[in-house]
């Protein structure tokens, strides 16, 4: 089997300049696998690791904004991404096969496995996160940024939502009501008014490769783009505590916060809208477990939202917003 894909992978590597010696099965493959029709790492000859990624045909004008943004970003060489290869003698940044089908390469990061959920209590994790987002605000000014990407509306993505939830899930309208009414009240009124900034959207421990003591590469940026300035900060402390509900209070979810207020990263408004925007991105969340149908999830992230509206007030002393 290993031989065959070898055989398989060796004219699609050439054209990238790259011989591969032996497939490398043993090596764990990091970010969704729902993103490509086929991944796999292989060893060169030379003794380098690679991942050589199939990706569907529908989706080669994202990956190639994907593609693009991620050279930006490295221009600097301080930016913890994985960028892909550009083949030999083209600016391209896709490989094609006999059937004319899409491929990426990029190199292969090594990283530690994460202790699920013990790692959430890891306030280092909590500063190097924090380092990212300052490096991502440096490496990524001047980053062409496509027409599509230009702006997310977390508040416009809630109320799609909710009018699809009334029409084909119905018996979750009810629950959904409340939490809604507490956006419109508390979050609404200012979304529109909170700066805005290059976000790699989808900011959350499992797209993130770790060494023992912090990033290496942070990947799968199919959500960037320009949103509310906070926004990745959200993204990556909801995820924590959908993890373990008592790490919003200790571990990384504070040293975190603590890092960004000495960068004095995001304004004032944006550090005291941090729970409501945490609360509202956590729909995007919801929406991903009824495109599943994945009943378990859309009860437990419901709870999750109670769990953050009841204990809002905790939530903001203990992050002094």
């Amino acid at each position: 089997m290993s031989r065959n894909l070898l055989d398989r992978i060796t004219p699609l590597a050439m054209q990238w300049s790259v011989s591969p010696r032996r497939i490398r099965p043993d090596l764990p493959i990091s970010g969704s696998p729902q993103r490509t029709v086929f991944r796999v790492v292989f060893e060169d000859v030379h003794a380098r690791l690679w991942l050589l990624e199939q990706i569907p045909s529908s989706h080669r004008s994202a990956k190639q904004e994907i593609a693009d943004l991620l050279a930006h970003l490295c221009a600097g060489g301080t930016c913890p991404v994985r960028p892909y290869c550009r083949t030999t003698g083209s600016p391209r940044f896709f490989g094609r096969d006999a059937a004319d089908n899409l491929w990426q390469l990029s190199s292969y990061v090594t990283g530690a496995a994460l202790s699920r959920p013990c790692y959430t209590g890891d306030a280092w994790r909590g500063g190097a996160a924090a380092r990212f987002l300052r490096t991502l605000r440096t490496a990524g000014a001047g980053a062409r940024i496509p027409e599509t990407r230009n702006w997310f509306s977390i508040l416009a993505f809630i109320r799609d939502l909710t009018q699809r939830v009334t029409r084909h899930a119905p018996r979750l309208a009810g629950p959904l009501a409340p939490i809604v009414r507490h956006l419109e009240r508390t979050f609404f009124p200012h979304h529109d008014t909170l700066p805005r900034a290059l976000c790699h959207g989808d900011f959350h421990p499992m797209n993130t490769i770790w060494t023992g003591n912090a990033i290496a590469a942070v990947i799968d940026w199919e959500f960037f783009g320009i949103k509310p300035e906070a926004y990745d900060a959200a993204v990556m402390i909801g995820c924590l505590g959908m993890e373990r509900p008592a790490a919003l209070l200790d571990g990384m979810a504070p040293a975190f916060l603590g890092a960004l207020k000495a960068d004095s990263l995001f304004s004032d408004a944006s550090f005291k809208s941090l729970p409501e925007l945490m609360l509202a991105i956590r729909f995007a969340w919801l929406s991903e477990w009824l495109r599943n149908e994945d009943t378990e999830m859309i009860d437990l992230e419901l709870t999750y939202m109670y769990l953050l509206i009841d204990n809002v007030d905790k939530i903001r002393d203990c992050w002094e917003l």
